[in-house]
């Protein structure tokens, strides 16, 4: 989908990468996806207020 869109290769690997740290994050802390997951690991991020 992203090669379709014209993402560059850089803008992919950087997609990839936060979404591998994502899935790292639920499985380590035994999160489920879930609105409370998605929000404990935007604040271990500190990434809740952007």
């Amino acid at each position: 989908m992203c090669k379709l869109r014209g993402f560059s290769r850089q803008t992919v690997k950087s997609y990839l990468y936060h979404i591998n740290d994502f899935f790292d994050f639920i499985l380590k802390c035994r999160l489920n996806l879930s609105n409370e997951g998605v929000k404990s690991y935007l604040l271990s991020k500190d990434l809740s207020n952007c």
